[in-house]
């Protein structure tokens, strides 16, 4: 969501970019300006989160099952992989970095550009995960990328 805070729409709402899962973190960008920005997204929605999107008292009543993390996941038919991408000022996606099979990172929870590096952390893993950007591999008509391959 988009609140603007001064001009001729001061004080309205817009969706700001529609993502396949749930943002948890946004970062601008260091290279490329243009207010761009970095979000990690925690990926992919299904149709259960979106359940307990819209019932708040459910979703809080489901996390206090005395169930782990994995089993949770596991009954809202959760794919845990990790998701990062690159929105311009007007929510359009210019790149994504993705990991299906969660062989660099799962449930991503930052993504942030260090110098030549996008580091890549969560709060599930005790670790972060660095990958050199951009990507070597990148072809120049693609703006998907694929990590872990």
């Amino acid at each position: 969501m988009r609140y603007w805070l001064e001009g001729p729409r001061a004080g309205q709402v817009e969706v700001f970019a529609d993502l396949p899962g749930f943002p948890d973190n946004v970062r601008l960008s260091s290279g490329g300006g243009g207010g761009r920005f970095w979000v990690a997204i925690d990926c992919c929605r299904t149709a259960a989160q979106e359940v307990f999107a819209k019932r708040p008292w459910l979703r809080t009543l489901y996390f206090k099952l005395p169930l782990t993390m994995r089993t949770l996941g596991k009954m809202v038919s959760m794919r845990m992989h990790t998701l990062v991408a690159l929105l311009d000022g007007e929510g359009d996606v210019v790149e994504v970095l993705e990991d299906r099979g969660g062989e660099v990172m799962r449930l991503v929870s930052e993504g942030r550009g260090v110098g030549r590096e996008r580091w890549i952390g969560t709060v599930a893993h005790n670790h972060i995960a660095t990958i050199p950007y951009p990507l070597e591999e990148q072809s120049s008509s693609s703006s998907s990328n694929v990590l872990g391959d």
